[in-house]
């Protein structure tokens, strides 16, 4: 993953009774609405069979929680929103994951919703570093 750091005054944070409040985005995918939201480093919701991860997806909550230390690093941050909006995409459209072992499929399914997964990443992007 690429290191470049985005100055952390582009990103401000609140925060409530001194402790930080967790900043959340909500968007849709075939007009369900999903929500991003930044979790503490040591959250449970960022656990993952036991052990910890930067970013997870709770299917049936429709909710993506992403590690707020993710925040210092613009390119990192960037990737992980694509890879789990990427989960969300496949996810919200029901499709199996038998069909991603077919090449083909894969291709068509970037095609398909590739431009849309790199829009909405963008804008959460926007968001956060706005």
């Amino acid at each position: 993953m690429r290191g470049t750091q985005v100055p952390s005054r582009l990103f401000r944070p609140t925060y409530e009774k001194g402790l930080r409040c967790l900043k959340e985005y909500t968007f849709k995918i075939k007009n369900k609405k999903w929500t991003i939201k930044q979790a503490q480093t040591n959250s449970e919701h960022l656990m993952m069979n036991g052990e910890p991860c930067i970013a997870q997806l709770y299917k049936q909550l429709r909710v993506i929680y992403f590690d707020e230390r993710l925040l210092e690093d613009y390119h990192e941050f960037r990737e992980t929103v694509v890879h789990e909006l990427t989960h969300a995409f496949i996810m919200t459209y029901a499709i199996s994951p038998k069909e991603f072992r077919d090449e083909e499929f894969i291709c068509e399914f970037n095609a398909v919703y590739g431009q849309d997964i790199q829009n909405l990443a963008e804008e959460i992007m926007c968001e956060y570093f706005a």
